[in-house]
């Protein structure tokens, strides 16, 4: 039932309470529904517009299915989730997204929502959360355990490193299961939970079974399991000291395209790196604005550019680089780049069709080659030998 007397409050975000970390979320919210704040914005067409209050950060650039709020128009739902906002203005129809800290919607009918007489609420859908996010984590799971030597039998006793695990820290807990000790490495971590992560834990242990990984819920939410993991508070390119030398394999999946400093970063990587470490990064080259045209933002000269990646951390859209110039930038770091795969190409009439508007643009990518182009993901295995020098961050 849709609380009319409990309009949704603004939230101060802490740092603890930042972007994917929605377990500071009351788990009161799938019960109760609680009402827009009126008078609702007009933007264009169909769409309008209310703060989100205090269901926080939803949707943006690089995660355009991380919202777990639900609309509903006189308590039934509406029925198209993180919908496009030009869908929204064109169609309407009851399509809406949680974007940033704002609800855009249409009403189901196209109507004006402060006239119509209904009344509008917003609900957290958990079930849909939980299964979204445990998939994603129980997927980087084995992928990841394809690339490491006697799989999940080859991480037992070893030191993980992974790098901006998001919400859930799913796999932290499932390689910590295994066996592992296990460092999370995120700007914003998200602590344990147990209200939280135990309805978590659940759905993931039924995601990893479908993903072949045999890890029951009670390994995933056992104290031995919960010890082996460690959260620390910093970027990429400033790995804490501490940390130097003690990574046996270090993972990231859609990390690397987001950092400010790649030759720092790459230099971070390596202080971390025992000797022999092993190293499997997940990266999406594509532009994050719009999967389905991913290459746009090469148009950009670097002014556009960078007025583009204004967010809650700089290069929220990606960073530019490609998988040719990565692998080189590993390589000078000291790594061996044991395999530099594309995991999705780019289709290759538009990458044609990108190409030559490229060659006539102002961007510094004019003369960029078109197998830089042709990989939208990639995957990276290195390996750090010992006596490697690292390359400088100003190089």
């Amino acid at each position: 039932m849709l609380n009319s007397s409990r309009v949704a409050p603004a939230l101060v975000l802490d740092r603890d309470c930042f972007g994917a970390n929605l377990s500071c979320l009351p788990l009161t919210c799938p019960d109760e529904e609680f009402e827009l704040p009126r008078p609702f914005i007009a933007d264009r067409g169909y769409c309008w517009m209310t703060a989100a209050g205090l269901f926080g950060i939803g949707d943006f650039p690089g995660s355009n299915r991380h919202s777990p709020v639900q609309l509903s128009e006189d308590g039934r739902p509406l029925q198209t989730s993180h919908a496009g906002h030009d869908d929204i203005r064109a169609k309407g129809n009851g399509r809406y997204s949680h974007w940033q800290s704002w609800f855009w919607f249409a009403a189901s009918d196209n109507s004006n929502p402060n006239t119509n007489g209904r009344r509008y609420g917003a609900r957290v859908n958990w079930d849909g959360f939980f299964t979204q996010h445990a998939r994603l984590a129980a997927i980087h799971v084995r992928q990841y355990l394809a690339h490491i030597p006697n799989g999940g039998e080859g991480v037992t006793g070893r030191t993980i490193l992974e790098l901006g695990p998001g919400s859930g820290t799913g796999t932290l807990y499932a390689f910590a299961a295994l066996g592992a000790r296990v460092i999370g490495l995120d700007p914003y971590p998200q602590k344990w939970s147990q209200d939280w992560h135990i309805p978590y834990m659940q759905v993931l242990a039924r995601e990893l079974a479908r993903e072949g990984v045999l890890i029951n819920e009670e390994a995933l939410c056992s104290d031995d399991t919960r010890e082996c993991v460690s959260l620390t508070h910093a970027s990429v390119e400033k790995i804490p000291e501490f940390l130097h030398g003690q990574a046996d394999i270090i993972l990231s999946t859609a990390v690397l395209e987001h950092v400010e400093d790649m030759a720092a970063t790459v230099a971070a990587l390596a202080k971390a790196s025992k000797p022999g470490a092993l190293g499997i990064h997940i990266v999406d080259f594509r532009d994050h604005r719009d999967a389905s045209r991913p290459l746009e933002y090469m148009l950009l000269d670097d002014e556009a550019f960078e007025a583009e990646n204004k967010g809650y951390y700089r290069y929220v859209i990606g960073n530019r680089q490609t998988l040719p110039r990565l692998k080189a930038l590993l390589e000078r770091g000291g790594f061996h780049v044991v395999a530099a795969e594309t995991f999705l190409a780019n289709d290759g009439a538009y990458v044609n069709d990108i190409l030559a508007r490229i060659r006539t643009s102002r961007t510094r990518f004019r003369d960029i080659a078109r197998p830089e182009l042709e990989v939208g993901i990639g995957t990276f295995v290195l390996t750090r030998a010992p006596g490697d020098r690292t390359v400088a961050a100003n190089d």
